[in-house]
């Protein structure tokens, strides 16, 4: 039982497959086919196009913001050095004026001055790390850029040679299809009983001119027979009258017929 039903699958695969088969080959189907796979190509293009041009938009925007970044960065420097200066003219002024060290440092200007300058060096220093992160974030996007485009161009290239591949194969299915017909065609030829019909109604034309002819020929011998019949009775008649007249018949009958009554005068 089993291997009953599985011989009934394996026709029924057999079968599908020589359709699936014949269908692979119908134009419509093959060009349907590439046209899906085309739209495919054509759909993976645009979301790598659109990656692209979100990582290239992103880029930009970073590369702005690390231009804003040294902007402040700039500034911060400057701030910097105009707190480091205005904090040791202070102490140049203090020190004059006898102060220590640690007098200088507990001054209000002073401490001022040095609370600027720190506060400027630390938003600096973040600054600077920012910009270092961002462009980090620059670097592995423009390696996705580059990745994106490289396969952009591959799919680009790929959806030309499925174009091509199309018309290719489509060209060589009507080939395939035409030599196929012809080959038919001169099948069919090879197989062919027209010659066989037309040498029956030759040889019917010639086996019905044979049979007139021989009609006309027995025609022509009925008459023939006929004409010699009348010639040989003829022939007869003429030896017979020439034998009657050796005989000496005529003379003799003459007269006696002409002494005869009309009643005895032979019928």
């Amino acid at each position: 039982m089993f291997n009953w039903l599985r011989k009934l699958f394996a026709a029924f695969t057999g079968i599908f497959i020589k359709k699936s088969e014949k269908l692979n080959e119908n134009e419509n189907v093959v060009r349907a086919t590439f046209d899906r796979a085309q739209e495919k190509s054509k759909n993976r293009i645009i979301t790598i196009k659109n990656a692209v041009g979100k990582l290239i938009a992103n880029r930009e925007d970073k590369l702005q913001q690390i231009k804003d970044l040294e902007a402040q960065s700039a500034d911060l420097e400057k701030a910097m050095r105009g707190a480091q200066g205005m904090a040791k003219k202070r102490k140049d002024e203090l020190t004059k004026q006898g102060m220590s060290k640690d007098e200088i440092q507990r001054d209000a200007e002073y401490i001022k001055c040095a609370t600027g300058y720190q506060d400027a060096a630390s938003t600096h220093k973040e600054k600077q790390e920012r910009i270092a992160l961002l462009e980090q974030d620059i670097d592995n996007s423009q390696s996705l850029i580059a990745d994106h485009q490289s396969q952009l161009q591959s799919l680009q290239a790929d959806l030309q040679k499925l174009h091509e591949e199309q018309n290719e194969h489509i060209a060589d299915l009507e080939s395939s299809k035409a030599v196929e017909e012809a080959n038919a065609i001169l099948a069919g030829i090879a197989s062919d009983t027209t010659d066989n019909d037309l040498a029956d109604i030759r040889k019917a034309r010639r086996n019905a001119a044979g049979r007139a002819k021989a009609t006309q020929e027995l025609a022509g011998t009925d008459s023939k027979r006929a004409t010699d019949a009348f010639l040989e009775f003829a022939k007869n008649e003429e030896a017979a009258s020439e034998f009657d007249s050796l005989m000496d018949w005529d003379e003799d009958t003459t007269e006696d017929t002409k002494g005869r009554e009309p009643s005895q005068l032979p019928e």
